[in-house]
């Protein structure tokens, strides 16, 4: 079961899209669930795809996604 939070940061946000990530990304590594990997993976695929985000950050969203969809 993942954790609630709560976030100042404004739904959508890139924070709150990296917030939301890493929540699937550690269920996924603490269990081996799939779907928890895929919606990591789908969240980072938005991340990378956000403009308001900076460039760092995409590249490394997009690199993890695609880790990610390979381990599919």
């Amino acid at each position: 079961m993942l954790a609630t939070f709560e976030s100042t940061s404004p739904a959508g946000s890139p924070a709150h899209i990296v917030a939301g990530a890493l929540a699937h990304l550690s269920a996924h590594l603490g269990s081996g669930c799939p779907r928890a990997a895929r919606l990591a993976a789908l969240l980072l695929d938005r991340l990378a795809a956000d403009g308001d985000a900076d460039a760092e950050l995409r590249q490394h969203a997009a690199n993890l996604a695609e880790t990610l969809h390979r381990a599919e």
